[in-house]
């Protein structure tokens, strides 16, 4: 009997293992991570392991939520009632924030913010600081998105710091970012360039591009209001070289966008 236990132990400490790895690959080997949580998946189910089984479904909903929004949905929701049914909020509040991703992207924003205020709530309660800032910058998006600047700015604020805590450099600059931009756009023009461009600087090596991209349009926003044009062509162009090598049309034409503004007020 002891025996058969070891060997069960062993089992899921293998499948925790795959899990944990697959999580870490998930943005930048996608294939890998999916080929192992599709095997963890099904050793869990055979094993009758219920943690590993949520934890691979959670990852699951994050990356096939890339394609297919409602297949990614059904994944995360899966995730969730497992993580419920054992009692793992920590497990849980990740798992939340692809349901949260998947309101968003339908404009359901009130749904969202419930979800993503959920989510920082057990994320906070059961000590994962790590997604307690993603939850709490996706807040200022949410906020963004319902046009309360203020509120967004103070998500954005807020989530800078967990991020430092729970050890999330890729949510730590994003913030750095959000907090310059929301700044701007509420009338601050003092925002650090130089925090902007090591912000830049790590984030292409994190090889978050958006992010990098929407640093590169701070700086560009932040510099031609204080009479820098040409520094803010310059970030123009690197955000633009950014978005074209990485196939990232939407930001394309938020570059154009804000350069073609730029242009005409030269003009005038």
């Amino acid at each position: 009997m002891r025996r058969s236990e070891n060997r069960l132990n062993l089992d899921t400490a293998k499948i925790d293992a795959k899990n944990a790895e697959a999580y870490r690959l998930r943005s930048f080997d996608p294939d890998r991570a999916q080929k192992i949580c599709n095997d963890t998946l099904s050793k869990s189910r055979q094993l009758g392991y219920r943690r590993g089984e949520a934890d691979a479904l959670r990852t699951l909903g994050t990356l096939v939520s890339q394609q297919d929004r409602e297949a990614g949905f059904d994944y995360a929701e899966r995730a969730v009632t497992i993580y419920r049914e054992i009692g793992d909020e920590y497990g849980e509040c990740s798992a939340l924030m692809t349901l949260s991703l998947y309101y968003h992207h339908k404009g359901l924003f009130h749904r969202a913010h419930m979800v993503l205020t959920e989510a920082h709530e057990k994320a906070a309660r059961s000590g994962n600081l790590y997604v307690s800032g993603i939850a709490l910058f996706n807040l200022g998006v949410n906020a963004e998105e319902r046009e309360d600047l203020l509120k967004a700015l103070e998500y954005f604020e807020h989530a800078k710091v967990a991020a430092e805590r729970g050890a999330n450099d890729t949510i730590f600059w994003a913030s750095t970012i959000a907090v310059a931009s929301t700044s701007f756009e509420l009338g601050d023009n003092e925002s650090d360039i130089e925090a902007l461009r090591a912000a830049l600087t790590s984030l292409m090596e994190d090889r978050s591009y958006n992010n990098a991209i929407d640093a590169c349009l701070a700086i560009a926003k932040i510099s031609f209001a204080n009479g820098q044009t040409l520094p803010a062509l310059v970030s123009l162009r690197k955000g633009m070289r950014i978005a074209v090598d990485n196939q990232r049309p939407y930001m394309i034409w938020a570059l154009q966008h804000f350069r073609g503004k730029l242009q005409f007020q030269r003009g005038r």
